[in-house]
C-alpha cells in the first residue's frame, strides 16, 4: 500500500483517545496517499455474534424500533417474538464473519470517511449495490474502493455529547450490518430493455460468487447491453434517496450539503443536480 507515514496531529488526539476506548480493537495506520485525510485507523467488527442476532437485527431495523451498538456488534432485543417472521429470516446463515474497515478523519466539517476492506467491497464485485460513493473511491493497495455512503449530511446530525467520529464509526458498523444481510439476500438478474429478468435465487447459505459477473460486465457492458448481468438484495430499514431531484425538493441551499463535505448544498451538489435534472 502507498501511504503516509501514520501521525496524529494535535487535533486528532480526542478522536484518537476516544477510538481507543470505544472500539479498542482499531489501530492508527498510514493515510492513504491523496486522500487528504488527517488520521485513518484500520480494525475489524464483528456486527453479528450470531445468525440470531442476525434476525433480531433485521427485524429490529425493519420496524424502526431502537438498538444498541458494543464496538461494532449489533444488540438487538432476541427475545422478542415479532408475528410474523421476517420472510428473510431464513437466508440469515453464516452470518458471524468479521468484517474490516478503514476510517478516514478530517478536519471539520468535513464528515469521516469509511472504507469496507474485507468482504470485497469493489466495482468488480459490488454488481448494483445502492449505497456506495464513487465520487469517493481511494486507491489501498492495488484496488480501487469506494466510500461508503452511510448516510446523507443534510439529514443526519452528529450529537454534541458523542465523539463525531465514534458515532460515524457505529454508522458504519450499522453500514456493514445491513450490507451483510444485502449480501445473503442477493438474487442475479439481467438487465433486458423491457426491465429487470430474474436468472438465480440462491438457496438460504448458499455461497454466493460474484466474481465472473462483474469481470464479464467489464468486458461487455459498453457493447451488448442485454447481456448484462447483476447481483441485487435487500437493503434492511430507511435509507435516505440518493435522486437530484429528492435532493433539490428536501435540501434547503442553505443548508449542509448531503455529500459530508461540510459546504452548503447550494455551494456544493445543488448547481449540478439543477443541470443533472434540467
Amino acid at each position: 500500500m502507498s501511504a503516509a507515514l501514520a501521525v496524529t496531529p494535535e487535533s486528532m488526539l480526542p478522536e484518537a483517545a476516544s477510538i481507543s476506548l470505544h472500539y479498542p480493537q482499531f489501530q492508527a495506520v498510514g493515510v492513504p496517499a491523496g486522500s487528504s485525510a488527517l488520521a485513518a485507523w484500520n480494525g475489524t467488527i464483528q456486527p453479528f455474534v450470531s445468525d440470531a442476532a442476525a434476525v433480531a437485527f433485521l427485524e429490529t431495523v425493519e420496524r424502526d424500533l431502537p438498538f444498541n451498538i458494543s464496538e461494532g456488534t449489533m444488540l438487538c432485543d432476541q427475545k422478542a417474538r415479532f408475528a410474523p417472521a421476517h420472510p428473510l429470516a431464513q437466508f440469515m446463515v453464516e452470518m458471524t464473519r468479521e468484517c474490516r474497515l478503514l476510517i478516514l478523519s478530517f478536519a471539520a466539517p468535513k464528515h469521516p470517511r469509511g472504507y469496507l476492506l474485507l468482504p470485497e467491497f469493489s466495482s468488480a464485485f459490488l454488481s448494483n449495490h445502492p449505497h456506495t460513493r464513487g465520487d469517493l473511491t481511494i486507491t489501498f493497495g492495488n484496488r480501487r474502493l469506494p466510500a461508503l455512503c452511510l448516510y446523507s449530511a443534510a439529514e443526519f446530525k452528529f450529537k454534541s455529547e458523542v465523539e463525531r467520529i465514534v458515532e460515524f464509526m457505529d454508522q458504519a458498523s450499522v453500514y456493514v450490518a445491513r450490507h451483510l444481510i444485502w449480501l445473503r439476500t442477493r438474487k442475479l438478474y439481467r438487465a433486458t430493455a423491457r426491465g429487470a429478468e430474474l436468472i438465480y435465487s440462491p438457496k438460504p447459505g448458499e455461497l454466493i460468487v460474484d466474481n465472473e459477473v462483474g469481470v464479464r460486465n467489464a468486458c461487455i457492458a459498453s457493447i451488448v447491453w442485454p447481456e448484462r448481468l447483476y447481483w441485487d438484495g435487500h437493503w434492511p430499514g430507511k435509507e435516505a434517496t440518493g435522486w437530484p431531484s429528492h435532493h433539490l425538493r428536501t435540501v434547503k441551499p442553505r443548508n449542509e450539503c448531503w455529500c459530508g463535505s461540510g459546504q452548503s448544498y447550494g455551494e456544493c451538489h445543488r448547481p449540478r443536480e439543477i443541470k443533472r435534472s434540467a
